[in-house]
Protein backbone atom coordinates (compact mmCIF):
# COMPACT_ATOMS: atom_id res chain seq x y z
CA UNK A 1 0.00 0.00 0.00
CA UNK A 2 1.84 3.35 -0.95
CA UNK A 3 1.30 6.31 1.03
CA UNK A 4 -1.51 8.63 0.13
CA UNK A 5 -0.91 12.19 -1.02
CA UNK A 6 -1.94 14.32 2.17
CA UNK A 7 -4.16 17.25 0.68
CA UNK A 8 -4.24 20.96 2.86
CA UNK A 9 -7.59 22.77 1.58
CA UNK A 10 -6.30 25.79 3.79
CA UNK A 11 -9.49 28.18 2.85
CA UNK A 12 -10.67 31.15 2.39
CA UNK A 13 -13.25 30.67 5.58
CA UNK A 14 -16.76 30.49 3.58
CA UNK A 15 -15.55 29.93 0.73
CA UNK A 16 -17.06 26.62 -0.55
CA UNK A 17 -14.48 24.35 2.05
CA UNK A 18 -17.22 22.36 3.83
CA UNK A 19 -18.73 21.83 0.14
CA UNK A 20 -15.55 20.58 -1.32
CA UNK A 21 -15.18 18.53 2.31
CA UNK A 22 -18.21 16.57 1.48
CA UNK A 23 -17.78 16.18 -2.23
CA UNK A 24 -14.42 15.06 -1.70
CA UNK A 25 -15.44 12.63 1.51
CA UNK A 26 -17.98 10.89 -0.88
CA UNK A 27 -15.23 9.84 -3.34
CA UNK A 28 -13.87 6.57 -3.55
CA UNK A 29 -10.55 7.76 -3.80
CA UNK A 30 -11.11 9.89 -0.65
CA UNK A 31 -10.93 8.98 3.00
CA UNK A 32 -11.73 11.44 5.12
CA UNK A 33 -12.29 12.27 8.52
CA UNK A 34 -15.81 13.41 9.42
CA UNK A 35 -13.70 16.10 11.06
CA UNK A 36 -12.89 18.55 8.73
CA UNK A 37 -10.68 20.75 10.36
CA UNK A 38 -7.54 19.31 12.69
CA UNK A 39 -6.15 22.38 13.62
CA UNK A 40 -2.96 20.59 14.23
CA UNK A 41 -0.38 23.06 12.71
CA UNK A 42 -1.67 26.38 13.96
CA UNK A 43 -1.41 24.78 17.23
CA UNK A 44 2.41 24.38 17.71
CA UNK A 45 2.39 27.11 20.24
CA UNK A 46 1.49 25.75 23.47
CA UNK A 47 -0.82 28.65 24.35
CA UNK A 48 -2.62 28.95 20.81
CA UNK A 49 -3.23 24.89 21.48
CA UNK A 50 -4.19 25.71 25.19
CA UNK A 51 -7.25 28.15 23.69
CA UNK A 52 -8.13 25.43 21.05
CA UNK A 53 -8.52 22.80 23.34
CA UNK A 54 -10.51 25.03 26.20
CA UNK A 55 -13.02 25.36 22.80
CA UNK A 56 -13.22 21.63 21.98
CA UNK A 57 -13.80 20.77 25.77
CA UNK A 58 -16.75 23.14 25.76
CA UNK A 59 -17.90 21.55 22.71
CA UNK A 60 -17.33 18.42 24.35
CA UNK A 61 -19.80 19.24 27.59
CA UNK A 62 -22.50 20.48 25.32
CA UNK A 63 -22.41 17.15 23.28
CA UNK A 64 -22.79 15.29 26.71
CA UNK A 65 -25.43 17.22 27.72
CA UNK A 66 -27.38 16.94 24.36
CA UNK A 67 -26.68 13.00 25.08
CA UNK A 68 -27.93 12.82 28.19
CA UNK A 69 -31.27 14.92 26.80
CA UNK A 70 -31.43 12.29 24.22
CA UNK A 71 -31.40 9.57 26.81
CA UNK A 72 -34.16 11.46 29.53
CA UNK A 73 -35.86 11.25 26.23
CA UNK A 74 -35.68 7.76 24.68
CA UNK A 75 -34.55 9.35 21.47
CA UNK A 76 -31.82 6.22 20.88
CA UNK A 77 -30.95 7.18 17.24
CA UNK A 78 -30.31 11.02 18.20
CA UNK A 79 -28.13 9.09 21.59
CA UNK A 80 -26.46 7.02 19.09
CA UNK A 81 -25.32 9.96 16.93
CA UNK A 82 -24.46 12.02 19.56
CA UNK A 83 -22.23 9.32 20.98
CA UNK A 84 -20.07 9.12 17.33
CA UNK A 85 -19.68 13.11 17.58
CA UNK A 86 -18.35 12.65 21.14
CA UNK A 87 -16.42 10.15 20.04
CA UNK A 88 -14.96 11.76 17.16
CA UNK A 89 -14.02 14.57 19.19
CA UNK A 90 -11.80 13.39 21.80
CA UNK A 91 -9.98 11.04 19.35
CA UNK A 92 -9.27 14.67 18.06
CA UNK A 93 -8.18 16.25 21.45
CA UNK A 94 -6.45 13.61 22.46
CA UNK A 95 -4.29 14.03 18.55
CA UNK A 96 -3.83 17.70 19.85
CA UNK A 97 -2.22 16.95 23.42
CA UNK A 98 -0.31 14.37 22.04
CA UNK A 99 3.72 14.72 21.43
CA UNK A 100 4.31 16.09 18.28
CA UNK A 101 7.76 14.50 17.50
CA UNK A 102 7.92 13.20 14.37
CA UNK A 103 4.00 13.81 14.15
CA UNK A 104 3.04 10.69 14.31
CA UNK A 105 -0.29 10.84 16.37
CA UNK A 106 -0.92 13.54 13.58
CA UNK A 107 -0.52 11.31 10.72
CA UNK A 108 -2.04 8.46 12.48
CA UNK A 109 -5.24 10.93 13.17
CA UNK A 110 -5.67 11.41 9.73
CA UNK A 111 -5.38 7.96 8.19
CA UNK A 112 -7.00 6.27 10.67
CA UNK A 113 -9.86 5.73 7.65
CA UNK A 114 -7.49 5.18 5.24
CA UNK A 115 -6.86 1.58 3.76
CA UNK A 116 -5.88 1.79 -0.19
CA UNK A 117 -7.76 5.51 -0.78
CA UNK A 118 -5.05 8.09 -2.76
CA UNK A 119 -5.70 10.97 -0.53
CA UNK A 120 -6.31 11.76 2.74
CA UNK A 121 -7.14 15.49 3.93
CA UNK A 122 -7.13 18.19 6.37
CA UNK A 123 -9.35 21.13 5.62
CA UNK A 124 -8.34 24.11 8.22
CA UNK A 125 -8.42 27.13 6.91
CA UNK A 126 -6.62 29.20 9.55
CA UNK A 127 -3.80 27.22 7.80
CA UNK A 128 -3.43 29.96 5.32
CA UNK A 129 -2.42 32.61 8.03
CA UNK A 130 0.49 30.62 9.03
CA UNK A 131 3.71 31.94 7.70
CA UNK A 132 6.35 30.68 5.64
CA UNK A 133 8.30 28.24 8.49
CA UNK A 134 5.28 26.52 9.94
CA UNK A 135 3.92 26.38 6.06
CA UNK A 136 7.13 25.45 5.54
CA UNK A 137 6.90 22.65 7.94
CA UNK A 138 3.31 21.72 7.35
CA UNK A 139 4.17 20.98 3.55
CA UNK A 140 6.70 19.28 4.50
CA UNK A 141 5.51 16.46 6.62
CA UNK A 142 5.21 14.17 3.81
CA UNK A 143 6.91 14.34 0.27
CA UNK A 144 3.35 13.66 -1.03
CA UNK A 145 1.45 17.55 -0.23
CA UNK A 146 -0.51 19.29 -1.96
CA UNK A 147 -2.95 22.28 -1.52
CA UNK A 148 -5.57 24.05 -2.39
CA UNK A 149 -6.75 27.41 -1.66
CA UNK A 150 -10.24 28.74 -2.90
CA UNK A 151 -11.29 32.31 -3.20
CA UNK A 152 -14.74 33.18 -3.43
CA UNK A 153 -15.43 36.80 -4.48
CA UNK A 154 -14.48 39.10 -1.62
CA UNK A 155 -18.02 40.91 -0.63
CA UNK A 156 -20.05 37.48 -0.32
CA UNK A 157 -17.08 36.29 1.35
CA UNK A 158 -16.69 38.85 3.81
CA UNK A 159 -20.44 39.04 4.22
CA UNK A 160 -21.10 35.71 4.75
CA UNK A 161 -18.16 35.26 7.33
CA UNK A 162 -19.82 38.43 9.17
CA UNK A 163 -23.13 36.51 9.27
CA UNK A 164 -21.90 32.98 10.41
CA UNK A 165 -20.18 35.34 13.50
CA UNK A 166 -23.79 37.06 13.84
CA UNK A 167 -25.14 33.63 14.24
CA UNK A 168 -22.82 32.03 16.62
CA UNK A 169 -23.63 35.02 18.94
CA UNK A 170 -27.15 35.61 18.76
CA UNK A 171 -28.11 31.97 17.00
CA UNK A 172 -31.09 32.26 14.54
CA UNK A 173 -34.11 35.20 14.68
CA UNK A 174 -34.90 38.64 14.17
CA UNK A 175 -31.28 39.80 16.23
CA UNK A 176 -29.31 38.39 13.40
CA UNK A 177 -29.71 41.16 11.15
CA UNK A 178 -28.81 44.21 13.26
CA UNK A 179 -25.65 42.17 14.90
CA UNK A 180 -24.15 41.34 11.25
CA UNK A 181 -24.54 44.87 10.72
CA UNK A 182 -22.58 45.75 13.66
CA UNK A 183 -20.35 43.75 13.46
CA UNK A 184 -19.11 44.61 10.14
CA UNK A 185 -19.02 48.26 10.80
CA UNK A 186 -16.89 47.28 13.23
CA UNK A 187 -14.81 44.98 10.76
CA UNK A 188 -14.52 48.02 8.95
CA UNK A 189 -13.28 50.43 11.02
CA UNK A 190 -11.17 47.72 12.50
CA UNK A 191 -12.42 48.15 15.92
CA UNK A 192 -13.05 44.35 16.47
CA UNK A 193 -13.33 40.63 14.96
CA UNK A 194 -9.98 41.24 13.05
CA UNK A 195 -9.44 37.77 12.35
CA UNK A 196 -12.38 38.40 10.09
CA UNK A 197 -10.49 40.75 8.31
CA UNK A 198 -7.67 38.75 8.33
CA UNK A 199 -9.39 35.90 6.39
CA UNK A 200 -10.36 38.54 3.67
CA UNK A 201 -6.77 39.21 2.18
CA UNK A 202 -6.39 36.71 -0.22
CA UNK A 203 -3.42 38.45 -1.71
CA UNK A 204 -1.44 37.43 1.96
CA UNK A 205 -2.61 34.03 1.58
CA UNK A 206 -1.44 33.84 -1.75
CA UNK A 207 1.78 35.43 -1.58
CA UNK A 208 2.64 33.06 1.59
CA UNK A 209 1.68 29.95 -0.14
CA UNK A 210 3.22 30.32 -3.24
CA UNK A 211 6.46 31.13 -1.69
CA UNK A 212 6.57 28.35 0.02
CA UNK A 213 4.45 25.32 -1.78
CA UNK A 214 5.75 24.14 -4.79
CA UNK A 215 3.31 25.44 -8.23
CA UNK A 216 2.82 21.69 -9.09
CA UNK A 217 1.30 20.94 -5.41
CA UNK A 218 -0.69 24.34 -5.20
CA UNK A 219 -4.14 24.70 -6.49
CA UNK A 220 -5.45 28.37 -6.97
CA UNK A 221 -9.63 28.20 -7.21
CA UNK A 222 -12.26 30.45 -7.28
CA UNK A 223 -15.41 29.42 -5.26
CA UNK A 224 -17.48 30.61 -8.40
CA UNK A 225 -15.69 28.36 -11.11
CA UNK A 226 -15.52 25.05 -8.36
CA UNK A 227 -19.10 25.41 -7.82
CA UNK A 228 -19.70 25.33 -12.00
CA UNK A 229 -19.77 22.62 -14.20
CA UNK A 230 -16.34 21.10 -15.00
CA UNK A 231 -15.04 22.73 -11.32
CA UNK A 232 -14.90 19.39 -9.42
CA UNK A 233 -13.45 17.28 -12.35
CA UNK A 234 -10.27 20.42 -11.97
CA UNK A 235 -9.97 19.40 -8.23
CA UNK A 236 -10.04 15.66 -9.32
CA UNK A 237 -7.57 16.04 -12.14
CA UNK A 238 -5.05 17.93 -9.45
CA UNK A 239 -4.97 15.15 -6.86
CA UNK A 240 -4.68 12.52 -9.67
CA UNK A 241 -8.23 10.84 -8.44
CA UNK A 242 -10.97 9.90 -11.01
CA UNK A 243 -13.64 11.83 -12.52
CA UNK A 244 -16.61 11.28 -10.31
CA UNK A 245 -19.64 13.79 -10.13
CA UNK A 246 -20.58 16.05 -7.01
CA UNK A 247 -23.76 18.03 -6.65
CA UNK A 248 -22.57 21.08 -7.19
CA UNK A 249 -26.48 22.02 -5.63
CA UNK A 250 -26.13 20.79 -3.00
CA UNK A 251 -25.50 23.39 0.45
CA UNK A 252 -23.30 22.71 2.98
CA UNK A 253 -23.37 24.89 6.28
CA UNK A 254 -25.40 27.63 4.18
CA UNK A 255 -25.39 30.63 5.49
CA UNK A 256 -28.36 32.28 7.40
CA UNK A 257 -29.82 35.03 5.36
CA UNK A 258 -29.72 38.69 6.13
CA UNK A 259 -29.80 42.46 4.63
CA UNK A 260 -26.49 44.37 4.37
CA UNK A 261 -27.21 48.31 4.82
CA UNK A 262 -26.33 49.96 1.99
CA UNK A 263 -23.85 52.39 3.10
CA UNK A 264 -22.39 49.44 4.46
CA UNK A 265 -22.01 47.93 1.11
CA UNK A 266 -20.00 50.96 -0.21
CA UNK A 267 -17.88 50.72 2.73
CA UNK A 268 -17.40 47.09 2.41
CA UNK A 269 -16.05 47.57 -1.02
CA UNK A 270 -13.51 50.19 -0.43
CA UNK A 271 -12.50 48.19 2.37
CA UNK A 272 -12.08 45.04 -0.24
CA UNK A 273 -10.81 47.22 -2.81
CA UNK A 274 -6.98 46.33 -3.02
CA UNK A 275 -8.32 42.71 -2.89
CA UNK A 276 -10.05 43.26 -6.37
CA UNK A 277 -7.51 45.09 -7.50
CA UNK A 278 -4.47 42.41 -6.73
CA UNK A 279 -7.33 39.69 -8.15
CA UNK A 280 -7.54 41.65 -11.76
CA UNK A 281 -3.41 42.09 -12.04
CA UNK A 282 -2.77 38.52 -11.07
CA UNK A 283 -5.65 36.08 -12.70
CA UNK A 284 -6.37 38.88 -15.47
CA UNK A 285 -10.24 36.87 -16.08
CA UNK A 286 -12.01 36.96 -13.24
CA UNK A 287 -15.73 35.40 -12.30
CA UNK A 288 -18.76 37.39 -13.52
CA UNK A 289 -19.54 38.33 -9.73
CA UNK A 290 -15.94 40.23 -9.25
CA UNK A 291 -16.01 41.52 -12.36
CA UNK A 292 -19.35 43.56 -11.29
CA UNK A 293 -18.05 44.61 -7.79
CA UNK A 294 -14.26 45.39 -9.45
CA UNK A 295 -16.43 47.59 -11.82
CA UNK A 296 -18.33 49.55 -9.22
CA UNK A 297 -14.73 49.96 -6.94
CA UNK A 298 -13.34 51.23 -9.80
CA UNK A 299 -16.02 53.87 -11.02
Amino acid sequence: MSDPTILYCVGATKAGTSWLHDALKGHSDCALRDIKEAHYWDTVNGAARLDYLETLEGQLHRLRVSRHQANLGNRGWQAANVDRQIAALTEQIDMLCADRKGNTAYLDWLMADHTDQAVVADFSPSYALLEGDALDRMVRVSPRTKVIYVMRDPLARLWSHVRMAAKRKVGEGDALEGTANNILRRVLTEQSHKQIGLRSDYEGAVTRLTATVPENRLSLMFTEELLAPGGFEQVCAFLGIRQEPADTTKSVHAGTKAKMEPGLREMALAFLKEQYDWAARTFGSLPQAWQNNLERVSA
